[in-house]
């Protein structure tokens, strides 16, 4: 009996480590993300991770819609755009966000925004900046 369950929580974190090697987060190393289950807009679930955390908590979202990772008192819009190779379709200045909106080949899903396909978005303010995809949802 003993040994069954052993072979059965053996088989249990192979599963579970499999999932989660799987997987990666789209941005890395931010400070914390924020993952999107159901809709693609504000209306969709959304799930909160510290950065160390954030592959863990990824790996359990069901219908996983979009991603965003924030990074804190720093300007990684370049960075960023270089990472996956991404074209700026249209920027964006409202109050002291500059929104930029890109698409990039590297990233599978996209929307249709002002008629462009939009699969990144960075918005950056005076104290973080944040990346999205498809888009960010709510607000930052």
């Amino acid at each position: 009996m003993f040994k069954k369950i052993v072979t059965a929580t053996g088989c249990i974190l192979i599963l579970l480590f499999m999932n989660i090697s799987g997987q990666k987060l789209l941005f890395e190393n931010g400070d914390y993300y924020i993952f999107y289950s159901g809709n693609s807009g504000s209306s969709s679930l959304m799930v909160t991770a510290e950065g160390v955390e954030a592959l863990k908590v990824k790996s359990t979202i069901k219908d996983l819609s979009g991603e965003s990772a924030y990074y804190l008192n720093v300007d990684k819009s370049a960075e960023i755009l270089e990472n996956f190779n991404a074209k700026v379709i249209f920027t964006q200045s409202i109050s002291d966000i500059k929104n930029i909106y890109a698409y990039s080949e590297e990233i599978e899903d996209y929307i249709i925004l002002n008629g462009q396909k939009i699969n990144l978005h960075i918005a950056v303010t005076k104290d973080k900046t944040v990346a999205g995809s498809p888009i960010i949802f709510g607000g930052y």
